[in-house]
């Protein structure tokens, strides 16, 4: 399907109406809502919304193109319990929102759940409701791997861990087998357990890691998580463990309570 790459002024927007949708019209991040006239705030872009040229975002370069090739279509692609009426022109406004939510410096060290309120103010309440579950991913996502940039070093800031993280589709399935089999399932939603998957598998792609057991490079993958990522990854931990041994060749079976096994 085309993707939507000119969401912006006067364009149909995500939701299928005229210089509407989650960034037609010149819509403004914060303060404008949906259509409306105005600057978009922290973009470094100049009089457009979302699906406009990229920019700067307050000092952070404006990467959702790379995220979306290598992160988000994949993310879409997996979440087969969405609503058949959604198509991903529909989720990529709600992925470009969050993550150009989350890249704006003020924006740092908050948490989706506060950032949330806020667009959820500007923006129509419905419309937004739509696409609430992607602008988390996309808000979750950049974050994740702006932590991982920030803790893990100059492969997890550049293009080389993006193109790992798209590699990583590949093993879509040994992922839901292994979740399905996972006694989290029952308490943690699949889209929320992919993320650990794909960036443990990305992480075994790092040639700093090459040869090194999960055991090993663990503290390093864990200082990317920061706030309430920080308490929620020892729970997440074995989808972490076992995207990476998937990566490395060495994960085995779905036995045990972990549901991690050895080769």
């Amino acid at each position: 399907m085309a993707q939507n790459d000119n969401a912006g002024s006067g364009s149909t927007g995500g939701f299928g109406s005229t210089g509407g949708g989650l960034g037609g019209g010149a819509g403004s991040v914060r303060g404008g809502g949906i259509g409306s006239e105005g600057a978009v705030t922290g973009t470094g872009s100049t009089g457009s919304g979302f699906g406009s040229q990229p920019g700067t975002a307050g000092g952070f370069d404006d990467d959702f193109g790379a995220h979306e090739t290598h992160v988000y279509r994949g993310d879409y692609d997996a979440r087969t319990d969405r609503p058949e009426t959604h198509t991903y022109e529909q989720a990529r406004t709600g992925y470009q929102l969050g993550h150009t939510a989350a890249a704006q410096p003020s924006n740092q060290g908050r948490e989706f759940q506060e950032v949330e309120v806020e667009l959820e103010q500007t923006h129509e309440k419905g419309r937004f409701a739509e696409v609430r579950e992607y602008v988390r991913s996309g808000f979750e996502w950049k974050r994740v791997l702006g932590g991982l940039a920030l803790a893990g070093g100059a492969y997890w800031a550049g293009k080389k861990a993006l193109e790992a993280v798209s590699e990583g589709k590949e093993e879509e399935t040994h992922y839901r087998r292994h979740y399905e089999s996972h006694p989290a399932r029952t308490t943690v939603a699949y889209p929320q357990a992919r993320t650990y998957y794909v960036v443990g598998y990305t992480a075994a792609r790092n040639p700093a890691y090459s040869g090194r057991s999960f055991d090993e490079v663990e503290p390093e993958i864990r200082r990317g998580f920061t706030g309430s990522r920080a308490g929620t990854y020892e729970s997440m931990r074995d989808f972490c463990r076992y995207g990476y041994e998937r990566g490395t060749g060495r994960a085995g079976g779905t036995g045990g309570a972990s549901g991690i096994g050895t080769a």
